[in-house]
């Protein structure tokens, strides 16, 4: 079900802001963004990407960092 998905989310997204480790927040913001994608306009979910990029470049992921900047590419592409 995309609406408690969504929902889940919704309570990830602000756990990461209230624990303040952004040791993991790449990843959580890779795949809320991609739940994301069912829900928000394609256009909205770019900055979130980008977040999620930061987020990984910053905690010294590099794979998901490349994902992000991948999935960022991509939707930019689609959004024209």
């Amino acid at each position: 079900n995309i609406s408690e998905g969504y929902h889940y989310v919704k309570l990830a997204v602000s756990l990461l802001d209230r624990v303040g480790t952004r040791e993991n927040a790449g990843e959580v913001i890779f795949v809320c963004t991609q739940v994301r994608l069912y829900v928000e306009p394609l256009q909205a979910t770019l900055e979130y990407h980008h977040q999620g990029y930061a987020a990984a470049m910053a905690s010294g992921d590099s794979n998901l960092a490349a994902a992000n900047l991948f999935a960022f590419n991509a939707s930019k592409f689609f959004a024209g």
